[in-house]
């Protein structure tokens, strides 16, 4: 049956562009009523000596999504700057991609050898669409890949402990492409990035296991590590590491220590230590924050701190002054 006229994904907005983008080159399928999928070639030619690299990503729509490169910027700056092709699945709503259409369609895949094409395969995604990035990467043995805080699975009788998602209790994580650490041991690296401070996502993250995994802590990045990495300017990095197989814990620290000059990773720390009652970090985080730029959010931060400080009787360092040239 046609799902056209059910298929929405923003009023059928980005429907129509992603339609519009696989006709130019590739291919675009909806995939039920809440799924579909978006192919596109990379720029190579068969004279080309460099290794052809796919990039399959896993993105849930959001209201203001009305093109490629709004669902999945980070593909799209890979397909136009590196030539990587794409095969991007996007969904309505956070559903983990959870549908006997998009299983079809791996199964499909493989039958027909479609990865076989490809010299290198990356699999991406965060959060639900990390779970499927673990999981789906069955698909192609010796794949790469990326998940920011994934969940494992939420089948009921393994994750009774993460309450997060009630909605998706109804979902099948057992039958086909299940349970992600299991689905991607072969694979031939995984990396998982996720903040150690969050309870739920750390016993997630420690359930993928084995020497081809390894576990990339982004303290204080929260909930959303892509996008805490995003705004370190070290998301492109880190994938082509990955690709190239220079990307070690070590490499990682290495490239985000520029965090602490990141407005994104300083709200993070100041909320995370506000939680855990800290108001020295919090004080030098937000002081910090504040030589740089202005915020409601870190001023009352730091005026509640320092009140917390004078109670105990504590002061701040003066601020280090730069030496002059």
């Amino acid at each position: 049956m046609d799902t056209a006229q059910d298929f929405r994904l923003i009023g059928g907005e980005l429907d129509n562009a992603l339609e519009d983008a696989g006709e130019r080159g590739g291919f675009y399928h909806r995939l039920g009523d809440a799924h579909a999928v978006l192919f596109l070639e990379n720029d190579s030619n068969i004279f080309d000596t460099e290794a052809s690299t796919l990039f399959v990503s896993f993105a849930e729509a959001g209201e203001d999504d009305l093109s490629f490169a709004d669902v999945c910027p980070v593909g799209c700056e890979l397909h136009k700057n590196s030539g990587y092709a794409q095969l991007c699945f996007v969904s309505e709503g956070r559903t983990w991609f959870r549908d006997d259409a998009i299983y079809a369609l791996f199964d499909q895949m493989v039958d027909e050898e479609f990865f076989e094409g490809f010299d290198q395969i990356i699999f991406y995604g965060a959060g639900a669409g990390g779970y499927a990035a673990a999981a789906f990467s069955v698909a192609a043995p010796g794949s790469i890949v990326l998940a920011f805080n994934p969940q494992a699975t939420l089948n009921a009788d393994d994750a009774v402990w993460d309450t997060r998602f009630p909605e998706a209790r109804r979902l099948d994580f057992v039958s086909r492409y299940g349970y992600a650490p299991y689905m991607s041991d072969g694979a031939e690296r995984v990396y998982i990035f996720f903040d150690p401070y969050q309870k739920l996502d750390t016993m997630h993250a420690m359930l993928f296991r084995g020497d081809h995994v390894s576990h990339m802590r982004c303290r204080f990045m929260g909930s959303d590590t892509e996008q805490g990495l995003q705004s370190c300017g070290v998301l492109l990095n880190l994938i082509d590491g990955a690709s190239n197989g220079t990307l070690t814990p070590l490499v990682f620290y290495n490239l985000i220590r520029n965090r602490k000059n990141d407005a994104f990773y300083l709200r993070r720390l100041v909320e995370q230590s506000r939680k855990m009652k800290r108001p020295y970090l919090t004080a030098m985080a937000t002081r910090k924050v504040l030589q740089q730029t202005t915020g409601r959010f870190f001023r009352r931060a730091l005026q509640d701190a320092m009140k917390q400080l004078t109670v105990q009787g504590r002061t701040l360092p003066e601020p280090l002054l730069k030496k002059a040239a």
